[in-house]
């Protein structure tokens, strides 16, 4: 990420006896930008091409607005990026261990402050966005709510302005990012001119992947819906609840607890009709208080699938384990396949 040191050189060189300076990037991706305090802008071009050279000459006397944003997060050094541990690797193999914690996602988690935030970028005039509206404050996740919000130039050029709306999901149910970005919308605003923008979401836009399911799915619960101008610049935020149709059953492993078990009803009844056949009779009894007091029914519930096998005294073996764990998510699969 660092750019030639002769650059970097002549940048505070330069910076030293003219305080007006402008750093213009030709680049095609992130640089650090140690001197980026002592100048006054930065103009980030990227690979511009066979014009690049005309582009910048009238964005720099003002006959064009700069109205681009980042699609990218800039960390101010390489170490602060999330690939930084693990790439590029070893013995030619790279693991991605980022999973979700991507770009934006990984800076918010952390609450590490980027150099330039994902979204990020200025103009030569500014907006003002008003009020949010969403048509409804609760819906099930078959449904569609339409968000809205007016953006006005206040300022005394043209412009163009890219509004971003982010999700949060505040049910807590699986682990996901603070917020994930679901829409934007790039409008062009004379001064003084202001305009609607529309967005609709649905179903996928609030769901997860469910890995057992192999498929999207929504948690009941509250949803933060949130628009701004860049992903560390959140102007307006909505709060609304979702009603989930799906009923998650959770695959059943050897340290999923015999209360997990109970407290789904297809698991529970698919449990207790095998009970007797694998001499589990104790823990079939886990909801009948009236033979155990209040400890011994706590450590039952909360004991795992794989102590049943201490319970029996070795008469319930590992391969009947196996078998009963095969059992029960056979019984999850046939419910699921019925649903669908």
């Amino acid at each position: 990420m660092k750019i030639p040191e002769s650059h970097t050189t002549l940048i505070d060189a330069v910076s030293k006896v003219n305080t007006n300076v402008v750093i213009v990037l030709s680049n095609g991706a992130p640089v650090e930008m140690p001197w980026v305090n002592k100048v006054k802008g930065v103009f980030e071009g990227y690979l511009g091409g066979q014009a690049f050279g005309s582009a910048i000459t009238n964005l720099l006397f003002g006959h064009r607005n700069p109205s681009g944003k980042l699609a990218e997060t800039f960390p101010k050094k390489l170490s602060d990026n999330p690939s930084f541990l693990n790439f590029p690797g070893k013995q030619n193999k790279v693991e991605y261990r980022e999973g979700l914690y991507v770009g934006y996602r990984y800076y918010d988690k952390k609450e590490l402050q980027p150099l330039y935030s994902f979204g990020h970028g200025l103009s030569y005039t500014q907006f003002k966005y008003n009020e949010m509206i969403i048509d409804k404050e609760s819906m099930g996740d078959e449904d569609t709510v339409e968000v809205r919000t007016s953006i006005k130039n206040i300022g005394v050029v043209a412009g163009k302005e890219v509004a971003q709306l982010y999700i949060s999901d505040l049910t807590g149910e699986v682990d996901r990012p603070q917020k994930a970005l679901r829409g934007f919308e790039k409008i062009s605003l004379q001064p003084g001119e202001q305009k609607t923008i529309r967005f609709y979401l649905s179903n996928r836009d609030f769901a997860y992947f469910h890995e057992d399911y192999k498929d999207w799915v929504v948690s009941t619960g509250n949803y933060k819906i949130l628009i701004g101008e860049s992903s560390s610049s959140i102007l307006l935020e909505k709060t609304i609840h979702i009603t989930s149709t799906t009923i998650l059953h959770n695959k059943v492993h050897r340290n999923t607890t015999i209360g997990e078990i109970y407290a789904d009803p297809i698991l529970s009844s698919a449990f207790q009709q095998v009970a007797q056949k694998f001499d589990l009779k104790r823990a079939a009894s886990i909801d009948d208080s009236s033979d155990q007091d209040e400890m011994a029914q706590s450590l039952l519930q909360n004991a795992p699938l794989r102590a049943v096998i201490g319970f029996t005294n070795g008469k319930v073996t590992e391969e009947m384990l196996a078998q009963l764990i095969d059992y029960l998510n056979q019984s999850l699969e046939k419910v699921k396949h019925s649903i669908r």
